[in-house]
Formats: structure tokens, C-alpha cells, sequence
């Protein structure tokens, strides 16, 4: 969620948007849908891998009243996985060492079988892979619109 703390310049912005009327509003709301889709073509260029252009192409953005929300991954599957499994792995990275033991059968015997199955998925890190720096490459100028869209709107 962006903050406006410290920011004079956007929390006079988002006081005009409360108080302005609901035809204001809805066209400011109209001018900011327009660079919604600009948040998935970022995500795109920022994947690197087959899984994760799967997770950025999945995205979808909405505006409502409250804000603009992105969602990634939600639905979608990548070969038997569904994407809401590997969107957060493939993102923040998973426990690599992490070992599973499954019981497997061979030419009619049972057997126990210990693996790593996670060693496919990146390395842990705390800044994200490709959705977060997207959207700190998207966000100035996601601002910047939406408060010369308030101001156009306010002004008019």
C-alpha cells in the first residue's frame, strides 16, 4: 500500500479526491484505470523466467473508489502447480535445503524416497524478484497522473 506520509504535495492531493463530488471522482478514477495495465507490462519486462513471466502475465488491475489493486498469480496453473502456489516462491525465493519424504513404488515394492523438490525455486530475498521492483518503477509516475488528473479534474 503507498503511503502519503511526509509527502505534502499527494495528501493535499487525496484531500481534494475525498472531498471532490462523485462525477469528479469517477473521471479521475477513468484517468488512472488508463495506466493500470502499465503495472503488468513492468511485471513482464522485470520476469526473467518461464514461471515468473506466467505470474506477470497473469495479473489483473482494478480500480475502485478505494484505490487501484493489483493481483498476481491468483489464478492459472504452471504444468500440474497452480500459480497461487508458486507466485510467492518464485517471488521472495523458498527453503532450497528444505528435504520431503514420499513413499514410491518400483517394479511392485514400496520404498522410501527423501528429496530436495525445492532446489528449482530461486534463493530467499526479502526485495522480490520482479513484482516489487515493478512497482517501484511504476509508482512515480502512477502519482504523478493521478495528481494532475485531480488537479485537471478540481480545476475544471
Amino acid at each position: 500500500m503507498l503511503r502519503v506520509d511526509g509527502v505534502d504535495e499527494v495528501k493535499a492531493a487525496a484531500l481534494l479526491f475525498a472531498r471532490a463530488d462523485r462525477a469528479t471522482q469517477a473521471a479521475i478514477r477513468k484517468e488512472t484505470a488508463k495506466f493500470a495495465p502499465e503495472l503488468k507490462r513492468a511485471a513482464m519486462r522485470h520476469a526473467t523466467d518461464p514461471v515468473s513471466r506466467k505470474v506477470a502475465a497473469s495479473g489483473k488491475t482494478t480500480v475502485t473508489a478505494k484505490g487501484m489493486r493489483a493481483v498476481f498469480g491468483a489464478s492459472g496453473t504452471h504444468g500440474k502447480a497452480k500459480l497461487s502456489e508458486l507466485a510467492g516462491p518464485w517471488e521472495f525465493g523458498g527453503n532450497r535445503q528444505r528435504k520431503e519424504t514420499y513413499m514410491s513404488r518400483r517394479k511392485g515394492r514400496s520404498m522410501k524416497v527423501t528429496r530436495r523438490t525445492q532446489m528449482q525455486i530461486p534463493a530467499k530475498t526479502p526485495d522480490g524478484r520482479f513484482l516489487y521492483p515493478a512497482v517501484a518503477d511504476v509508482t512515480p509516475e502512477m502519482v504523478a497522473r493521478w495528481v494532475r488528473a485531480i488537479a485537471k479534474a478540481v480545476t475544471e
